[in-house]
């Protein structure tokens, strides 16, 4: 970070916008991504090593790491938090936030987005890390098989079918909490430009009046063979017949 502070010159001014949203979520996607290029090891595993600090992924999300890196050589006024919106709102605001500290104008961006990262649910993840334990590592990155998963299995198949969200146990809540409650008091001293609301790096509570669904991740799903059957489909539409010569 000195490096890249000092070879820009005295005269430049650098700032560092960051964007943060709940912890939970954000393992549970790093997870789930990891999974999409060969991970094989079990949410529960992913966030015990989070927990102990043996996970990388973790440290890359700390507030006070990562921020406190750049205060040591940054005024605090050069240094922003952008918190992400909570699921179902307004998908532009996380963007105008983001305009707003860099001073783009709508009219800059003429063109809405037609890409979106889209995940797999509790069945999908579950048939990724039975398939990935299987090929015994050959569709990671750079693996024999690694296009052919990521491409046909996951995002043509996988992704963005209707089953239940991969959501943080009850059993790992308390102690992702009480990380991002320390975070927030870091934040309120630190001088850290917020854009946004701090509470949204909280974890979002579900309802009680018994309408939420959830489903236990470690627990094998029935709807586990419907995702096999349709990505052993595709898979099978991608291989060169025999009869074709």
């Amino acid at each position: 970070m000195a490096t890249a502070v000092g070879s820009l010159g005295a005269g430049a001014e650098l700032h560092v916008i960051y964007t943060a949203r709940d912890l939970g979520k954000q393992l549970v996607s790093g997870w789930l991504e990891g999974l999409k290029n060969g991970g094989a090891d079990d949410l529960a595993t992913h966030l015990a090593r989070a927990r102990s600090g043996d996970l990388p992924l973790r440290a890359a999300f700390d507030l006070p790491v990562v921020l406190g890196r750049w205060l040591t050589h940054l005024p605090s006024r050069q240094v922003h938090l952008v918190t992400v919106p909570p699921s179902g709102g307004d998908r532009t605001l996380l963007w105008r936030r983001f305009a707003g500290v860099v001073g783009l104008e709508d009219s800059w961006v003429p063109r809405d987005p037609t890409r979106t990262n889209e995940s797999v649910g509790v069945p999908e993840a579950q048939l990724l890390l039975a398939l990935n334990r299987e090929l015994g590592g050959t569709n990671r990155r750079g693996g024999r098989d690694h296009k052919l998963v990521r491409r046909t299995v996951v995002a043509r198949t996988l992704v963005g079918r209707d089953s239940p969200r991969v959501e943080v146990p009850q059993g790992d809540r308390g102690w992702l909490a009480a990380d991002v409650e320390s975070w927030i008091d870091w934040l309120a001293t630190s001088g850290v430009d917020l854009v946004g609301d701090v509470a949204e790096l909280r974890a979002a509570q579900a309802p009680d009046d018994g309408s939420a669904t959830w489903a236990d991740a470690a627990e094998p799903h029935p709807g586990v063979a419907a995702a096999a059957a349709a990505a052993l489909t595709a898979v099978i539409a991608e291989v060169p017949r025999a009869d074709a010569d």
